[in-house]
């Protein structure tokens, strides 16, 4: 935790800059920067849940990079690679400590006045004097005490200098066998069976004059990987503006759009309210007519009542007469009056649109489509496939627009029931729509005139499946001696890729015989074919062939960027897709070998196969990873 305590200069050479405490097991960077160790391991973590995998990390001061050596993404083992400070480390523990550390193994006690980097321990000035004096340490680097501060706790050595297993160990000796520079101790340790162990001079000497070749294309291949790097950079910068002002956009549109929406609503609600305002005037106007001629026959009728009633009691007679007749008057008329009660009844419709407003869920939806930039093609993501405790090997597309691909389980996995070895069929929905129990070790699929092929490297047989999808039983006994991977058919021919040779048979008769046998060197796995050649790839040489029927070579690609190709498709036009797994792309091609795109950032993918149509294509990575995309060019 950072606290607000304040340290003099002398003790701010003792404080970490990430936590502000005083430094606990210091490690410092090839910048020579350093850091608590539980500091670095949580800055490692949060670079880590930043961005994966991670080649390096900045240094949290100078913003050096600083790469990852040791190539693991574990923060645990990366952090280990940076070596304790001890220099810093002992500074801290030593507080208050100012004794000479050379008398004191004689007991003696002198003030010490200067430090040694070099023997990380404290002198007196006698001992300075004579540490300047002896050939062995007049090289190492002595400061006084009061200037440790300004010059810095920093080690004497660099990391490149000294051993990072054996601390204090300088480099000496560097083994071609593991490509490790080594000290004295890893020599008669870790490297004593090494065969090619050969001191840091004889090996820079070599790296001088018999490699300078070598130098100059790796610089001129990081040169050019550096200008890609920084116009994809460039371009995903572009990207996160476009996207950036595309949600701007939206954001204001639907702004507009909902203000819109309730302006109009505002104004159908006032209209409805002043409507209904002047209804009700209207109506309350025809209730008061009518109340008040029901008001003025009561007070008729009142007016009646005591006009024949008085007149009873009148002893004149021309009084009586006259008011008798007056009231009978009064109250025929009375009578004739059309005393009819009005009712007004106040009706509302409640209009559907506000009631499927406010069954709605959401307005609008924003679709986020994920697109891998390909350069001329856009690889829309439509669904992704995970199997548990698989390993997926091949597939290819069947006429119906479904997917089939054959799969392994994994050795720790293999006896759990749902690890076995099987084929899938998956839509590009990312649903599956059948599993096939096949023969062990299913490897190449390919289809021929609607009827789906699947070789097994672990059995002589090939089995079949009908356009339904289920087994068929005539299996192909191919009596071959050899473990069988990748297969492929042209004209009527099935050719088998056996590690070191291809195998061409014919598709009729049984049992079937070899009729020919082509030798092409190891690792020939994955072969696929156009409608006139067969195509392998062979990892040992980065190289992907084309042969004829007859088995002669046709061409030959190889690429600087193509390292250790892999699984071979095929689309409509006769492109072949190849699989670099080394150097995380595809390569499309032409059907006579004329590379027309590269396709990058895919990480170690093992095939990308594409329909017939090339709308849409299912791309393998890390052997237990599809993804479907839509093609949009």
């Amino acid at each position: 935790m950072a606290c607000s305590a304040k340290y003099t200069d002398k003790e701010d050479s003792l404080v970490c800059s990430i936590c502000f405490e005083k430094f606990k097991t210091p490690r410092y960077l090839p910048c020579k920067h350093s850091f608590c160790q539980d500091c670095l391991y949580s800055y490692i973590v949060s670079q880590l849940d930043s961005t994966e995998p991670r080649l390096g990390i900045l240094c949290p001061l100078c913003r050096e990079f600083i790469p990852n050596v040791c190539g693991s993404a574990s923060p645990e083992e990366w952090i280990m690679q940076f070596p304790q400070n001890h220099v810093l480390d002992k500074h801290v523990n030593s507080t208050g400590q100012m004794h000479c550390e050379a008398c004191l193994r004689d007991n003696e006690k002198e003030e010490g006045t200067d430090f040694c980097f070099s023997c990380n321990e404290k002198l007196c000035g006698n001992c300075t004097r004579y540490h300047r004096r002896n050939l062995l340490t007049r090289d190492h680097k002595v400061v006084p005490l009061t200037e440790t501060g300004r010059v810095g706790l920093e080690p004497y050595f660099d990391q490149g200098e000294i051993c990072g297993k054996h601390h204090g160990r300088p480099i000496e000796y560097f083994c071609n066998d593991h490509l490790e520079p080594c000290c004295t101790t890893c020599v008669c340790t870790t490297h004593r069976i090494c065969q090619q162990v050969k001191t840091v001079e004889e090996t820079a000497l070599c790296l001088k004059d018999e490699q300078k070749e070598n130098f100059d294309a790796i610089l001129d291949y990081v040169e050019i990987l550096e200008e890609k790097l920084s116009h994809a950079k460039l371009k995903q910068e572009t990207l996160t503006r476009q996207l950036e002002d595309k949600a701007d956009e939206i954001s204001d549109d639907t702004e507009k759009m909902f203000d819109n929406a309730i302006n109009h609503l505002q104004h159908l609600k006032d209209q409805c309210l002043k409507n209904m305002a002047t209804g009700v005037k209207k109506a309350k106007e025809k209730y008061e007519k009518v109340i008040q001629k029901l008001t003025d026959g009561i007070h008729c009728a009142k007016y009646c009542s005591k006009s024949i009633g008085e007149s009873r009691m009148k002893a004149d007679a021309s009084k009586l007469v006259v008011m008798y007749h007056t009231g009978l008057k009064c109250f025929e008329g009375l009578k004739r009056c059309d005393f009819t009660r009005v009712k007004i009844d106040l009706e509302h419709e409640k209009p559907d649109i506000l009631e499927d407003i406010m069954d709605l869920s959401s307005v609008s939806e924003v679709n986020f489509l994920e697109k891998s930039v390909i350069g001329r093609v856009y690889l829309c993501c439509i669904s992704e496939i995970s199997l548990e405790g698989k390993f997926v090997r091949d597939g290819t597309f069947l006429s119906d627009g479904t997917f089939i691909f054959s799969t392994i389980g994994c050795k720790p996995c293999q006896n759990k029931p749902n690890c076995k070895d099987d084929c899938f069929i998956y839509h590009k929905s990312g649903m599956q729509s059948k599993r096939i129990q096949s023969r062990p070790e299913p490897f190449g699929v390919a289809v021929k005139s609607g009827t789906t092929f699947i070789a097994s490297s672990a059995e002589k047989y090939i089995q079949k499946l009908s356009s339904f999808g289920t087994l068929i039983s005539n299996e192909i006994n191919t009596r071959c001696n050899l473990k069988m991977f990748g297969i492929a058919f042209l004209q009527e021919n099935i050719y088998m890729a056996c590690n070191d040779r291809i195998i061409k048979m014919p598709t009729h008769g049984r049992p079937l015989h070899y009729q020919a046998t082509y030798r092409t060197g190891t690792q020939v796995k994955h072969i696929a074919s156009t409608k006139s050649h067969v195509v392998y790839s062979k990892r040992n040489t980065n190289e992907v062939i084309a042969m004829d029927a007859n088995g002669q070579t046709v061409w030959r690609y190889s690429s600087p960027s193509l390292k250790s190709p892999c699984g071979i498709g095929v689309d409509g036009e006769n492109n072949i897709y190849v699989a670099g797994k080394e150097s995380d792309n595809i390569h499309v091609l032409t059907k006579d070998g004329k590379v027309i795109q590269v396709i990058e950032d895919i990480t170690r993918p093992d095939f990308m196969k594409v329909d017939k149509e090339k709308k849409v294509c299912f791309v393998c990575t890390k052997r237990k990873y599809l993804k479907v995309y839509e093609m949009k060019y």
